[in-house]
């Protein structure tokens, strides 16, 4: 079953650019699998109560154009199957009639008293229904980046009380808040981010008080990490390109 949502791009959602930001997509696709959950008759309160909810682990993510401020943009989202402890859930963001962004994303179901991975009750896939499209083509499960091993450029961001989400861990679309930071701080105003591909190795918890994003250069773009003294909690590459302006809107500086 394929579900989706009209809906426009707000002020909160963009940056100087006017562009949705990175950490506001992320969002999306975090609302349109709760939404998506809660259609097929899963509360997220019971979920959370019972111990359990999903947690996005790997997402692949292409971006043609980014939609802007005020644009009505509708996502769509379905559910490409379920397998022991993870389900793939892929999305699909149309503006003006025409798809500008796809992502293939990998959950995980998790047991969050015992703080592990456990089995998706076996009912979970027909209720969802299975569509068999993929967004994006490759296999996310067989994500793997290169190490650091010289890093261009390191930025250390305090964690605050409002990054973390009901989970107690820093919420995954905040991370890339840290990370659009770092790479906008070290490539420029005049590059954009035209895909996306990282794995979420582990939570970052209320213990940790500051995290540090690296960043590599790569001829495509650039490989990243998000990390804590030897803690590694998200490892990822980005493609960029150049930004074509268009017009005397503002951008990072």
């Amino acid at each position: 079953m394929k579900i989706e949502k009209t809906q426009t791009v707000q002020v909160s959602d963009v940056a100087t650019d006017r562009k949705l930001r990175l950490d506001a997509l992320f969002s999306i696709f975090q609302e349109m699998a709760v939404r998506h959950t809660q259609r097929v008759g899963l509360s997220l309160h019971e979920l959370l109560e019972s111990g359990h909810t999903w947690v996005l682990s790997r997402a692949v993510v292409r971006i043609e154009e980014l939609p802007l401020l005020d644009e009505t943009i509708i996502v769509t989202t379905w559910s490409r199957g379920v397998r022991r402890f993870k389900g793939f859930r892929e999305f699909v963001i149309d503006r003006h009639g025409h798809a500008v962004i796809a992502a293939s994303t990998l959950w995980v179901y998790l047991d969050t008293r015992k703080g592990r991975p456990t089995r998706v009750p076996d009912n979970y896939e027909a209720r969802y229904g299975l569509v068999s499209d993929q967004a994006v083509d490759g296999a996310i499960e067989e994500l793997l980046f290169p190490a650091l091993d010289r890093p261009d450029y390191q930025l250390t961001v305090a964690t605050r009380i409002s990054d973390y989400d009901v989970n107690g861990h820093v919420n995954n679309a905040v991370m890339l808040q840290y990370l659009e930071t770092a790479i906008y701080r070290y490539h420029g105003s005049e590059t954009a981010v035209a895909g996306i591909s990282l794995v979420f190795q582990r939570e970052i918890p209320l213990s940790v008080r500051e995290v540090t994003v690296a960043v590599q250069q790569i001829p495509e773009g650039c490989l990243f990490t998000i990390g804590a003294g030897e803690a590694q909690f998200v490892t990822g590459s980005a493609t960029l390109q150049a930004v074509v302006s268009q017009d005397n809107r503002p951008h990072y500086d």
